[in-house]
């Protein structure tokens, strides 16, 4: 395959295409990757006139008028927070905050600070006068969790508009989407080495996650990037977390979800996401665990 490729979101977005694939493919290609670009004008916390900067320029102020297309995404991405217990939260913000670039834990204070800052119930979200806002001073939203994949699904899309039946979309390492069917390598974040497995996608999405693409060793203990918004503290569960399903939005979600609720998640995904197949990995057990419905897998331990 040939693969085209841009740089956004602080990773870098590419299309593989097949060998073959036509002058016109290629040309769609390269235009369909400017959607990463729009999407970070609009999604990132770190550009001030984003949608997203704005919201969180106005927390604990005042309603922020945003585009449809942000609201439907945070619309979407309530229902999964809810859906997996809070196991994930894009108000995580403020916990992020405190734990970036440390070297060591931060007070029990301050983790209690921050969490009373953090929850999903302090997003209020408007459909009729298409705003939204921040109920609390110091709450910040973190898409950094979900962005990718979304981008990863808009790009698909306008391949598809644009008459690309046959590619390979990833968003960096950690999301992909296949149109029509391609393998894909299911690897920790961040660490070279063999594939855990490698996975056929028929349009569908993987998003893969791990804790240890960053963080601190500290008294023994390592702390991930990973922070649990419930506890205020990095995941100390699975290594590494796979995801397969339709939408790269929800699988980058669970792949997440799952890093932090481990296996009592994953015995709950054939109710809660029937479409959705995972894979843990954990330090200490001799093969990872496979959820029903995961390619070639013969049992779900």
């Amino acid at each position: 395959m040939i693969r085209v490729a841009r740089p956004a979101m602080n990773t870098l977005f590419g299309i593989a295409l097949p060998d073959d694939a036509s002058h016109r493919a290629r040309l769609a290609a390269d235009e369909a990757l400017l959607e990463a670009d729009r999407l970070e004008r609009s999604l990132s916390r770190f550009i001030e006139r984003s949608d997203i900067g704005r919201i969180n320029a106005a927390a604990g102020r005042a309603m922020v008028a945003i585009e449809p297309e942000t609201l439907a995404l945070l619309t979407e991405v309530v229902a999964l927070v809810e859906a997996v217990d809070g196991a994930f939260d894009p108000t995580v913000g403020p916990l992020m905050n405190l734990w970036r670039g440390r070297s060591y834990p931060p007070d029990e204070s301050e983790i209690a600070d921050a969490l009373s800052i953090v929850g999903i119930q302090g997003l209020v979200l408007d459909a009729d006068s298409c705003q939204a806002g921040l109920l609390c001073e110091g709450m910040a939203l973190d898409l950094g969790g979900v962005g990718k994949g979304y981008a990863v699904g808009r790009i698909a899309d306008e391949l598809r508009s644009l008459g690309v039946a046959e590619a390979l979309v990833d968003g960096g390492t950690s999301s992909v989407l296949a149109l029509g069917s391609h393998q894909a390598g299911i690897a920790e974040p961040g660490t070279p080495g063999e594939p855990f497995a490698t996975v056929p996608l028929r349009d569908q999405a993987a998003a893969v996650s791990g804790v240890r693409g960053a963080g601190f060793a500290f008294e023994g203990r390592f702390y991930g990037h990973i922070v649990d918004p419930r506890t205020g503290w990095p995941s100390q569960g699975p290594r590494v977390a796979a995801v397969i399903c339709p939408s790269p939005v929800t699988a980058e979600v669970l792949s997440t979800a799952l890093l932090v609720a481990g296996q009592a998640l994953l015995d709950r995904l054939p109710e809660r996401f029937p479409d959705a197949c995972a894979m843990l990995v954990c330090d200490g057990c001799a093969e990872p665990i496979l959820s029903s419905g995961w390619p070639n897998a013969t049992n779900s331990s």
